[in-house]
């Protein structure tokens, strides 16, 4: 015997529910991530907050440092401005999650040469904080700082 419609359509229905609730918490923890902690500062090399005003690319990079416990699988990173200031997003989202971070900064000058048609790249920073095998910088992100808490000082 075959079963009813009625019954049929209830299992629909359940199944169709099942499925959008777990859409819509996919959605929400991909999106709203309640564990990202504000991480913004600035950077200086060698003493001198103006060293980056030539910057046309700069970047820098959380890698998590394992060592320490940091285990996330994320690698924050933020765009540097030739202020020398940052702002560190996650998948999107401004923030990083707690943790021990080995910092990675990457500050670029290109220049155009008119006379042989070639861009020539000069670094802004030294060539240790451009990997993070032999990078220095390490900082810990924290639910809570106090202002100036991820400003970088850079020889």
């Amino acid at each position: 015997m075959a079963p009813s419609i009625r019954v049929r359509s209830r299992w629909v229905l359940l199944g169709l529910t099942g499925a959008t609730v777990a859409l819509f918490a996919y959605l929400f923890f991909r999106s709203a991530n309640p564990f990202l902690a504000p991480v913004e500062g600035i950077v200086v090399v060698g003493g001198k907050p103006g060293k980056l005003a030539q910057c046309t690319y700069g970047r820098i990079w959380l890698h998590p440092d394992r060592v320490k416990g940091n285990h996330t699988p994320f690698v924050p990173v933020g765009e540097l401005g030739r202020d020398g200031k940052y702002r560190v997003f996650t998948d999107g989202h401004p923030g990083a999650p707690p943790g021990w971070y080995r910092v990675v900064v990457l500050a670029i000058e290109q220049r155009d040469r008119a006379e042989s048609k070639k861009a020539t790249q000069t670094l802004l920073v030294d060539r240790q904080y451009t990997e993070a095998d032999t990078t220095n910088l390490v900082l810990e992100v924290t639910p809570v700082s106090s202002p100036g808490a991820y400003d970088l000082n850079l020889r």
